[in-house]
């Protein structure tokens, strides 16, 4: 791996009323809160490695108005986990 590490810090009211950390409140996994985002540089191919392990995704891949491409996903302790990249 290579490349830096930058961890943020948000109030959860900034988060949409439909974003997966405010719909699962009961929830006791030791992961629910915590959203991981990784950057990577080749958004398509991270996508389809994934597509092709079978694992499931949240949300498909997808161009976002703030500039960014992603997919997301919950692994089985509750991490929800964004995977992203810039715009081409």
């Amino acid at each position: 791996m290579s490349g830096s590490v930058i961890i943020g810090i948000g109030p959860e009211a900034k988060l949409p009323e439909d974003h997966f950390l405010k719909l699962k409140e009961s929830d006791s996994r030791r992961g629910i809160g915590v959203e991981i985002v990784l950057e990577v540089d080749n958004i398509l191919a991270v996508y389809q490695r994934v597509k092709q392990s079978g694992y499931p995704l949240h949300a498909e891949i997808n161009d976002r108005p703030w500039g960014l491409t992603d997919f997301r996903l919950i692994d089985p302790d509750g991490y929800y986990i964004r995977v992203t990249s810039r715009k081409d």
